[in-house]
């Protein structure tokens, strides 16, 4: 491996480019075929599947979804704060307003 890496670095700079672009250009189309072999069975699949099964109910969008759970949060934690009793207003009238006059 030092070898050749002694090799590349003695010949001239436009022969190392074209060697990095080469090894560059067949790692990117073995990961291309990688990663085509392992999406397009999945896309042949589906099709198959769907014109043989019933559609899929339509789900909400994520952000639907997150908005809707941050909803019912926030009912849970105000259900909970009036069944207490008190509600949030007791929970401020004990405090009462404190002046801070900074020095000049």
């Amino acid at each position: 491996m030092w070898r050749f890496l002694d090799k590349m670095r003695a010949k001239p700079e436009p022969e190392r480019r074209r060697f990095v672009a080469g090894v560059s250009l067949a790692t990117t189309l073995i990961l291309f075929i990688i990663w085509l072999s392992v999406v397009l069975p999945d896309f042949t699949g589906r099709r198959e599947e769907s014109q043989i099964a019933a559609p899929e109910p339509k789900m909400e969008s994520p952000t639907a979804n997150l908005g809707s759970g941050f909803s019912k949060a926030l009912e849970s934690v105000w259900s909970g704060l009036a069944g207490a009793g008190e509600g949030i207003g007791s929970i401020f009238e004990g405090i009462g307003t404190v002046h801070y006059d900074a020095p000049n």
